[in-house]
């Protein structure tokens, strides 16, 4: 269940790990996937063929709660793949080392010349 704050003092914009999972995580909200797209191809200047969003059954009780992590992957027209991961604050060592291995990993799924 989702425990709304009413909090006159306070906006919220999609830096907020609430706001932007609610209102462009949703994948089963074609309004919501739409702005998902536009988002992206706006910010990233790609097109997208496909866009998942990895775990999309996160469940936040608080809009102060932090540290929720929604993934996506875009697999972009040209083949590419791009995982993408708002981050609020600079980079802590494990954050890094966490990046390179999504890298690695999105290197790996590259659909190879001949496949």
């Amino acid at each position: 269940m989702i425990k709304l704050i009413k909090r006159i003092d306070k906006i919220y914009d999609f830096k907020n790990d609430f706001m932007f999972k609610h209102s462009l995580g949703n994948d089963q909200d074609p309004g919501s996937f739409y702005l998902l797209k536009l988002f992206i191809e706006g910010i990233l200047n790609i097109s997208c063929k496909s866009i998942t969003i990895l775990n999309p059954d996160l469940v936040v009780e608080n809009i102060e709660d932090k540290d929720m992590l929604l993934d996506i992957r875009v697999q972009t027209n040209t083949g590419d793949y791009v995982n993408i991961e708002m981050q609020y604050s600079a980079f802590s060592k494990n954050q890094y080392q966490r990046f390179q291995i999504y890298g690695a990993s999105l290197l790996s799924r590259q659909e190879k010349e001949g496949d």
